[in-house]
């Protein structure tokens, strides 16, 4: 909030950005860290998918939410949170 920006699941500025740049930096699988990690993780609980720690680190758990999350919305179920299911987590 000290930046000015609250975080909005109906952000249209936030929603394409995250679908220009998804397959090129910010892909969340099994093994990543960082910063979009934990975005997917924070979606995916406040959509009912997920269930760990919000820690930035995906494993199993993340990987088993986001598969969840994707045969839910009718996606490929491949575990990889990508341009496609980036886009379907913000609209």
């Amino acid at each position: 909030k000290n930046a000015g920006y609250t975080f909005d699941l109906k952000n249209h500025n936030f929603l394409g950005k995250c679908k220009e740049y998804a397959n090129k930096f910010a892909i969340v699988r099994n093994g990543s860290k960082g910063r979009f990690v934990y975005i997917a993780q924070g979606v995916l609980r406040a959509k009912g998918f997920y269930y760990g720690d919000l820690d930035g680190d995906a494993g199993t758990i993340t990987e088993t939410a986001i598969i969840a999350y994707q045969r839910s919305k009718g996606l490929t179920p491949d575990g990889d949170c990508g341009a496609n299911t980036w886009y379907s987590l913000f609209n």
